[in-house]
């Protein structure tokens, strides 16, 4: 889980678990790094797995000793990246390499508007949220998108996304530029 996740699950559990939310609840780095104290664990829940290291979800469930691995997160979810590029990694599918076992369809996180917009990707997502109209769909192109703005970051998810985005002169503004979503995190976590 990502320190906001863990945060935000803290504050929702408070109520029903109590204490038990603050000591049960980590980052994974946090697990890798501080370990655990002597305590077994029948359960470890990992939230956001694909973005995981398969190394590191491992390495913590044998910290944690736990019985039972549960893997949470979003079958399109965009995959751990190896930035060091020390050994051969190849991307599989998780349903050919694990079972899923329950397809999670409800969003606290997203709007109704949101989560209508994604039916077409994820049949049958509903949301517990009440605000709607907070999305307004439209396509891009260089004749809409601002490509001057100053302080902007344009964010693509492919390297073919960022030349794409380049090619449309993005991120010409004082200060602005053109990343991969990965190289963005890669700059936010040395800060």
């Amino acid at each position: 889980m990502t320190i906001e996740t863990t945060e935000d699950l803290k504050k929702k559990l408070a109520n029903r678990i109590g204490a038990k939310a603050t000591t049960r609840l980590r980052t994974m780095v946090s697990i890798l790094v501080n370990g655990f104290e002597e305590q077994t664990h029948n359960r470890f829940l990992n939230d956001k797995a694909m973005i995981n290291h398969f190394g590191a979800i491992i390495t913590a469930v044998l910290l944690a000793k736990a019985k039972e691995l549960l893997l949470i997160d979003d079958i399109n979810q965009i995959f751990h990246i190896d930035r060091h590029n020390v050994f051969p990694m190849s991307y599989e599918k998780p349903n050919t390499v694990t079972i899923v076992s329950q397809e999670l369809l409800r969003s606290y996180k997203n709007p109704m508007d949101v989560a209508y917009a994604f039916d077409e990707i994820y049949s049958g997502i509903y949301s517990t949220q009440e605000e709607t109209r907070l999305l307004t769909m439209d396509g891009y192109d260089g004749n809409k998108l601002s490509i001057l703005l100053p302080e902007t970051l344009y964010l693509a998810h492919t390297q073919a996304g960022k030349t794409e985005l380049k090619a449309m002169t993005c991120g010409q503004g004082k200060e602005s530029r053109v990343l991969i979503i990965h190289e963005a995190q890669g700059l936010a976590s040395k800060m």
